[in-house]
């Protein structure tokens, strides 16, 4: 194939791009001018946007943040309060809405959308130079391929089952990496957050700007490259290390090229490196991942997200291996045996804990990684020794194979995102995230199997590649519009409450428009609610895990202890002293326990001043009792 051949991009893959990317201005226009009957929009689209949407504010708020409860608003505390480097890029976004005039929820979705293509575009480049012969294959499962999880949803939805008790658990196998909105598999899981597109496809460029240097040398192409690795570690500092790793493969592989990697490499570490140091301005941040990133991939959602799949390209790796080089052979077995090993340590784990019907995959990996490695360790042991009796196929490279280090790639990441070894000791660095990593290199050598399929069985491929693309769209379809959208949402009650944030009540709306000055306290989703309508400081959101000055597990836990039926008037009295609470908020978007709201109003210093509907907005009374630190 020539290089002109290989430089063009056919116009259907820019339009598939653009359609997917328009999903994110359509949503916000949908949520402003068409919520669900007695709602509105809360001026938030997913529950981590009010992370993102405050950060517009940083220049225009000379750094402060409403989720800070000691330090007050002012250029020296920057760092302390927007630590995150790509806290800066959503800066730099909200300025550019004021000098144009838009809302920062229109400026939003429509850099979600702009980024969200460029990633796919980027996608594609780098499938036109790793894998050139099946590109346009690859990215179609890649943009659109799927599980049966969107199938499995609208089905579910019409027999009505959606408000039955225990749906959303006995679902959640299906729903969580295939419809939540999140660092899951699919691309359209994450085209809600700006900061994860715009890096991948800064480091999805950097890796088809190195593999077309090799084909067509360029004196801009390595400095280029290296450019978009160092951008793209900055924004998202874990996805620049992936990327490292990913082109550290390519290299062993092609050793030609370990110049450039290298290069290319030191300029991501350099990234990395800056965007380490700016975090290190807040440690209540840093803590904040450690606390709550210790997380693996889930093996039952992987397994029904990537279903189709498991029956394509687990014969491209076992035709890829006899043609690795010895280490190679060794690793990608050792990874092989691993993830068997795991699975069948994950069945026998939640047969006995009765977690087969429902899952409950959460403490999975710190329990099983040791045993499975180890038995891991001993299968690969065991096949490699028996595989020495055989005839050795000869290294390098077939023609109508997938590229040796697209297997590798797959083979370990997948290892390592379901890993949580050493008693969890590895979870701290938050495998789960490799997820993000995981589905191009399955859509590339599936693509391989299916073209395999195609010169054999031509109908037959056919009619998998239609099944793959259906179950996709079904998916992206109802992912789209009942996970990241309202559908389904009747005065924002429906399936999966905790996953959504966009729409508030019209009685939480008029009773928040009525609170005046002061902290006010609040579920998490409402309390987002209240500083993105009324700007107001709030105790607890999920804007405190990267904007607040404490740790986001404290502010959690006390909040859910206010808001329980345990602590007594005088606690509750101490606490309100303590954080100089003004107002406390019981919104009927996320209700509470009733026996809490009847205990909130037995309280005679808490004084109702907004009513409507399940929705009350308590004062605490000046004249009962003192809060010396209102003012502070």
């Amino acid at each position: 194939m020539t290089a002109p051949a290989l430089s063009r991009t056919p116009r259907w893959v820019w339009l598939l791009a653009a359609a997917l990317a328009a999903t994110q201005p359509l949503l916000i226009y949908w949520l402003i001018y068409f919520p669900p009957a007695g709602t509105t929009s809360s001026g938030l689209t997913i529950p981590d946007s009010a992370i993102f949407i405050q950060a517009m504010d940083l220049f225009a708020q000379d750094y402060a943040s409403p989720y800070a409860l000691h330090t007050p608003g002012g250029a020296s505390h920057a760092l302390a309060l927007y630590p995150m480097p790509y806290l800066w890029v959503y800066g730099m976004l909200g300025a550019a809405a004021r000098a144009l005039g838009l809302s920062h929820l229109v400026a939003y979705g429509w850099a979600n959308g702009f980024a969200a293509f460029a990633y796919l575009c980027a996608a594609y480049f780098f499938l036109r130079e790793a894998a050139p012969r099946v590109a346009a294959r690859a990215f179609l499962l890649f943009a659109l391929s799927g599980g049966p999880g969107g199938l499995l949803y609208v089905f579910t939805g019409l027999m009505g089952w959606h408000g039955a008790p225990g749906f959303d658990e006995q679902f959640f196998r299906y729903a969580l990496y295939e419809l939540v909105e999140g660092a899951h598999l699919l691309p359209m899981t994450y085209f809600p957050r700006l900061y994860y597109t715009s890096s991948l496809a800064l480091c999805f460029s950097a890796m088809a700007l190195l593999l077309r240097h090799r084909r067509v040398p360029s004196r801009h192409g390595l400095p280029l490259a290296a450019l978009c690795l160092a951008s793209g570690a900055f924004i998202n500092p874990r996805f620049g290390v992936f990327t490292a790793a990913i082109l550290a493969l390519y290299a062993w592989r092609q050793p030609a090229v370990w110049k450039g990697v290298a290069l290319t490499a030191c300029a991501g570490l350099l990234g990395w490196a800056t965007a380490w140091r700016m975090m290190q301005a807040s440690p209540v941040v840093i803590q904040n991942h450690v606390d709550t990133g210790d997380m693996a991939m889930w093996l039952s959602p992987f397994i029904s997200a990537a279903l189709l799949h498991l029956f394509l390209f687990p014969q491209e790796i076992r035709r890829a291996i006899p043609r690795l080089s010895p280490l190679e052979r060794i690793a990608a077995c050792l990874a092989i045996c691993y993830v068997m090993a795991f699975t069948a340590f994950f069945v026998l784990h939640q047969a006995y804990y009765g977690n087969l019907q429902i899952a409950r995959d959460g403490s999975l990996a710190a329990r099983v990684s040791d045993p499975a490695l180890a038995l891991g360790i001993a299968l690969a042991l065991a096949w490699l020794w028996w595989r020495r009796l055989q005839p050795a196929a000869h290294p390098g490279q077939a023609h109508d194979e997938a590229p040796g280090w697209i297997v590798l790639w797959l083979l370990a990441f997948l290892a390592m995102a379901l890993s949580g070894f050493g008693h969890g000791w590895f979870l701290r660095f938050g495998p789960q995230r490799l997820m993000v990593f995981l589905w191009l290199p399955l859509c590339i050598l599936s693509a391989y199997a299916l073209e395999r399929m195609q010169a054999q069985h031509p109908q037959n491929a056919r009619r998998y590649m239609l099944a793959l693309l259906g179950c996709g769209a079904l998916s992206i379809l109802a992912g789209f519009c009942c996970f990241q959208g309202p559908l389904g949402r009747v005065e924002a009650k429906g399936p999966y409450p905790q996953y959504h944030a966009e729409i508030i009540t019209q009685s939480d709306a008029r009773v928040i428009g009525q609170i005046g000055e002061g902290r006010v306290l609040a579920p998490a989703l409402a309390s987002d609610a209240v500083v993105r309508l009324h700007g107001n400081p709030v105790f607890f959101g999920i804007g405190s895990f990267n904007l607040a000055d404490e740790p986001y597990v404290f502010l959690r836990d006390r909040t859910a202890w206010f808001f329980s039926p345990e602590p007594s008037m005088e606690e509750r009295r101490q606490f309100i002293l303590e954080w100089g609470i003004r107002y406390v908020f019981y919104p009927e978007t996320e209700p509470i326990d009733g026996a809490v709201l009847a205990q909130l109003r037995q309280i005679p210093w808490l004084l109702p001043s907004a009513q409507e509907g399940n929705s009350v907005l308590f004062e605490v009374g000046e004249g009962l009792i003192i809060l010396d630190n209102w003012n502070q």
